[in-house]
């Protein structure tokens, strides 16, 4: 039918818009299929559909003793209709049309909830924080402080639990207004922490204008540790663990998978890590086990 043809050929577009330079896409059964999916979690997203999405959860480990002392959460997505969504699908599709507050805040919320739960079942210690993220499109909103507010107060926990992860995109927003609403989180007591931090030098140059307490080295430096670009490699992290150490915050090292990039980050006095060597993101009970 003529209508299917033009409605294919408008999706065939769309992905060609994705591509540099001059481009031509023919409408197959896989991109069909792609952009059906695609159309299906905008769908979810616009109706408040969000059935399904849940929080698993990193621990954050003492590299010397190897003991939790904190845990990162990051959205997870089963869809009756459509099974398993990976984050790489679903939350650049939210960002796009504007919805990605509603994950950040569903997240924020069971993040709340976990950490109340597991400081009441004296299951951690005093010190022991939750993170969640908060991406630029979220903190542009101008009730994103009310709303993270209501959640603690609905929930009854004090913002001191838990720790709020922001990425350098943030540079990009209005900084004076972002600003602000970064002092506001801080008033609530939640911490804030850099994550993703790369060797940028607009980043780095612009790090100081944050009131940060923690800074998490995206793993993409790391990963160098250990191969043929090992001294480059632990050269770059190097600098950058004494350029963020003269910040007086503290250092998350991201991403760490081999006993060389562990025992790097030990010699180097990195104290706290997160990555797979430990252990993936993982359930509430599988969380509660490894404490």
């Amino acid at each position: 039918e003529l209508e299917e043809a033009f409605k294919y050929a408008y999706m065939a577009m769309e992905e060609a818009k994705k591509k540099n330079g001059t481009y031509y896409l023919e409408a197959t059964e896989e991109i069909l299929k792609r952009k059906k999916r695609e159309y299906s979690i905008k769908s979810l997203l616009r109706t408040k559909n969000l059935a399904g999405l849940y929080a698993v959860y990193q621990p954050k480990f003492d590299i010397k003793t190897k003991k939790i002392i904190g845990g990162e959460s990051l959205a997870r997505w089963v869809s009756d209709n459509l099974g398993f969504i990976s984050p790489a699908e679903f939350i650049p599709i939210a960002e796009n049309i504007n919805l990605i507050h509603l994950v950040d805040y569903k997240i924020a919320d069971e993040t709340i909830k976990y950490v109340k739960y597991l400081k009441e079942n004296n299951l951690v210690d005093d010190d022991f924080k939750l993170s969640f993220n908060l991406s630029m499109k979220s903190l542009e909103k101008d009730d994103v402080v009310q709303n993270i507010k209501e959640l603690l107060e609905k929930n009854d926990v004090p913002g001191k639990w838990l720790e709020v992860e922001i990425t350098e995109s943030i540079f990009s927003t209005n900084l004076k207004t972002t600003l602000l609403k970064i002092d506001e989180l801080k008033r609530l007591g939640l911490s804030l922490a850099m994550d993703d931090f790369t060797a940028g030098h607009s980043t780095v140059s612009l790090l100081p204008l944050l009131p940060l307490e923690v800074v998490k080295f995206d793993k993409g430096i790391l990963d160098a540790i250990g191969t043929k670009d090992n001294l480059v490699a632990s050269n770059i992290y190097s600098a950058l663990i004494g350029l963020v150490k003269d910040l007086n915050v503290v250092i998350v090292a991201e991403g760490i998978e081999t006993e060389a990039q562990l025992l790097f980050l030990h010699n180097s006095n990195v104290r706290i890590g997160q990555g797979y060597i430990f252990s993936k993101p993982i359930t509430k009970d599988e969380f509660e086990k490894k404490l």
